[in-house]
C-alpha cells in the first residue's frame, strides 16, 4: 500500500508529532490538532510524540488516535532515505537521557534508550547526502553518545556536495580534541547550540545541570580559538524557582558577552512530578513574563550585531521555504527569488541588512 504527501485540507491521514517540553507546548500541540480537525473533519488523526506518551493522556480531538511510538525513531535499525520536500535532513544518533535536571519531565518520555553505531549513522548520512544539502546530527543528549569523535571523523570521509552540523550540544561535549577534528572538515557548519538554561552557578545547581559557568566559558573560548568564525545560540529558562535578580543579571551579561546568533527563551513551566515543582521561592508568573521579555530584547540586539557583521560578505544559504534559509553560522537570510541548486543551495555574493533581515545578492 503506497502513500503520498497531501495538503491538510485533502489528506486522508494526518500525523501530528506533539511536544511536551513545557505546559505551553502541550497546549499548543492540542490547539494545532483542533485546528487540523476544523480544516479537515473527515481525516483520520494520529498524534505521536512526547505528549502522546504522557501517562493518562487523552486524544486531543474526538476520534484521534494516540501512538506512543516515535515510529522509526524508536527503532535504531531503521533509517530514512529522504525527507521529502526538505533541503535539510535530520539524523538521530541517540535517544534517551539519564540526567538529573530538576525541571525536566521529558526524559521519562524519551524511551527506549538507544545509541546508533557510527557505521549505521554514516551509511544513512551517505544516502541522505545524495538528496539533501545539509544533514543535522541529533540526539536527546550528546553527552551520552561516546562514539561522537569517531562519527565526526567518519562524516569528514563521506563523499558528496553537502554540509552538516551538530544539533544541541552540552558544553562537556565540546572538548579541544573534538573541535580540532571538526576544524579539519570543510563541510562542518561552525555553529553550536548550547542548552545553557542559566548563566548563574547557583541556579545551575538548583536546576541539577552537570556543569558550571567556568566549564561553559572554557568550552566557548576553545571553540572560538580553534574554529574561526564559530557562532553560538542558547537555550535559556526565565524565572526558575529561586532565581534572584542578581542571577538573572548574570544571564543577561553572559548573552551580551558572547553575542549569540539566537536565544531560545522559555518561561519556566512547573511540571508535576519533577523536583522543581515543589521548590520554594518561586518566581511569579508576571515576573517570569517580564524576564522572558528582557531576554528576548537583549538577544535581539545581539542578533542585530551579528547581522551587521555579515553585511557585505558572501554567504552559502540552504533554502527552506519562501526563499529563506540559513547560513553556515545559522543566520537567517532572505534570498528572494533565487531558487538555488537542485538541493536548495544558494551561494550569495554578498548579503545586505535591509530593515530587520538579511537579504542576498546571488553570484
Amino acid at each position: 500500500m503506497g502513500h503520498s504527501r497531501a495538503e491538510i485540507s485533502s489528506a486522508d491521514l494526518i500525523i501530528i508529532n506533539s511536544c511536551a517540553v513545557t505546559s505551553g507546548a502541550e497546549k499548543e500541540s492540542g490547539k494545532f490538532s483542533r485546528k487540523v480537525k476544523r480544516l479537515n473533519p473527515m481525516a483520520e488523526i494520529l498524534e505521536t510524540g512526547c505528549r502522546a506518551r504522557i501517562p493518562g493522556a487523552s486524544p486531543p480531538v474526538e476520534g484521534a488516535v494516540l501512538s506512543g511510538s516515535f515510529i522509526y525513531l524508536d527503532h535504531p535499525g531503521l533509517g530514512v532515505e529522504r525527507f521529502s520536500g526538505r533541503s535539510r535532513a535530520f539524523l538521530k544518533v541517540q535517544q534517551g537521557c539519564s540526567g538529573g535536571c530538576t525541571y525536566c519531565s521529558v526524559k521519562d518520555l524519551k524511551k527506549p534508550f538507544f545509541l546508533r553505531s557510527p557505521e549505521r549513522v554514516l551509511a544513512e548520512a551517505s544516502d541522505l547526502a545524495r538528496s539533501h544539502a545539509e544533514i543535522v546530527l541529533c540526539a536527546t543528549n550528546f553527552a551520552l553518545y561516546a562514539p561522537l569523535p569517531g562519527l565526526v571523523k567518519g562524516m569528514r570521509s563521506l563523499e558528496g556536495d553537502f554540509r552538516w552540523r551538530i544539533s544541541s550540544v552540552p558544553p562537556g561535549v565540546l572538548t579541544k580534541e573534538l573541535m580540532l577534528e571538526l576544524e579539519k572538515d570543510p563541510g562542518f557548519c561552525r555553529h553550536f547550540h548550547i542548552p545553557l538554561q542559566s548563566a548563574s552557578d547557583r541556579v545551575l545547581e538548583l536546576m541539577g545541570r552537570p556543569y558550571r559557568m567556568s566549564h561553559i566559558r572554557k568550552a566557548l573560548s576553545d571553540a572560538s580559538e580553534i574554529l574561526e568564525g564559530v557562532t553560538f545560540s542558547l537555550d535559556i529558562i526565565a524565572g526558575f524557582p529561586g532565581e534572584e535578580p542578581e542571577d538573572f543579571r548574570k544571564t543577561l551579561d553572559f548573552i551580551r558577552d558572547i553575542v549569540p546568533v539566537k536565544v531560545h527563551v522559555f518561561r519556566y513551566s512547573p511540571r508535576p512530578g519533577t523536583a522543581a515543582f515543589s521548590m520554594k521561592d518561586t518566581v511569579g508568573e508576571e515576573e517570569r513574563k517580564n524576564r522572558a521579555r528582557l531576554l528576548i530584547e537583549v538577544s535581539s540586539r545581539m542578533r542585530r550585531i551579528r547581522f551587521e557583521e555579515a553585511k557585505g560578505r558572501p554567504a552559502e544559504v540552504v533554502l527552506e521555504a519562501d526563499g529563506r534559509g540559513y547560513t553556515r553560522g545559522y543566520l537567517p537570510v532572505n534570498a528572494g527569488s533565487y531558487k538555488g541548486t537542485e538541493k536548495g543551495v544558494v551561494r550569495l555574493e554578498k548579503v545586505e541588512l535591509r530593515g530587520s533581515e538579511l537579504r542576498g545578492t546571488c553570484i
